[in-house]
């Protein structure tokens, strides 16, 4: 999702509106931040993982209060860490 968010960037104006799938109508700064949030999200989860932490441990200790604000939309923070986990173990199988 990083990837094709990344391409998308590269293609799109400052002021283009961008009509997510999911989520409110936004723009290219907000899509920025969206990634970054992606980005971010993912490397925390990654470094619980190499810290040998299994998903319920890191679901408890949860993600760093930067993330916080994002946590309120139709994923709540123990299923984003969820899906965030399951990406990294498959990625990891291959």
């Amino acid at each position: 999702m990083v990837k094709n968010i990344g391409g998308i960037l590269d293609q799109i104006a400052d002021d283009t509106i961008v009509v997510p799938g999911h989520g409110a109508i936004s723009n290219k700064k907000q899509l920025i931040a969206f990634r970054d949030i992606l980005v971010g999200t993912t490397s925390e989860v990654e470094m619980m993982m190499t810290q040998k932490m299994s998903l319920e441990a890191i679901q408890e200790k949860g993600l760093s209060d930067q993330w916080k604000i994002w946590g309120k939309g139709f994923l709540n923070e123990k299923v984003w860490i969820s899906i965030v986990h399951s990406s990294l173990t498959k990625d990891a199988a291959k």
